[in-house]
């Protein structure tokens, strides 16, 4: 079978690989979160206890009413109430990346002497055709939001590297729990911030 458009195709594929990567910083800086509320160290035991947790939204759930407890400042619940709302809106696009499939939309039209003109659009990520629980639940390629460009995860990758800078930044912010303690270890260094790459293709703009 003919695939379409085999440069934008690759090129999607690559966008994904990288915003894939680029969410791994979130996770990384959120288990360090984790750790300055227990005011722990990284070891064999905090790393299982987080680790063991597979599904990144139950481990935003618990960090969650974790910083319920631990958070006293006004300006502090304030700051990780919208982080915790970009960590689920985001862990939702990034579920996107990694379980949508590739598609590619195809339009027909009638013209005025018979013959009929069909249109093969650019690959997208969408949801699967077979999916029906994805169309209960509104998840339907006529959405901009369940039918992701390559542009589109662009943004992702950018948002992502924001999103992991902002977790980190709250994280510093923390002061000890308990100062006789000896500190947690700080988290690793970010890797640099990871742009989306040129086009694949001379079909689609950067």
């Amino acid at each position: 079978m003919e695939t379409f458009f085999p440069d934008e195709a690759n090129d999607l594929c690559m966008r994904m690989g990288i915003a894939l990567a680029v969410w791994q910083n979130v996770e990384e800086q959120h288990y360090h979160v984790f750790l300055a509320l227990l005011d722990v160290p990284d070891d064999d035991i905090s790393s299982v206890v987080y680790f063991c947790v597979e599904s990144f939204e139950a481990r935003r759930k618990m960090v969650g009413r974790m910083a319920q407890g631990a958070l006293t400042t006004a300006d502090q619940k304030k700051e990780w109430g919208e982080i915790e709302k970009q960590l689920k809106d985001q862990n939702e696009n990034r579920n996107k990346i990694a379980h949508y499939g590739i598609h590619y939309d195809v339009y027909a039209r009638e013209l005025s002497d018979g013959e009929t003109e069909v249109k093969v659009m650019l690959p997208s990520l969408q949801p699967s055709l077979s999916n029906r629980v994805s169309v209960l639940l509104g998840r339907t390629s006529d959405k901009p939001a369940h039918n992701l460009s390559a542009a589109a995860i662009d943004d992702l990758i950018r948002d992502f590297n924001k999103l992991a800078r902002r977790v980190e930044k709250f994280k510093n912010g923390l002061p000890p729990r308990n100062a006789s303690r000896s500190p947690y270890r700080m988290p690793p260094i970010l890797t640099p911030e990871i742009s989306p790459p040129p086009p694949l293709s001379s079909s689609r703009t950067p």
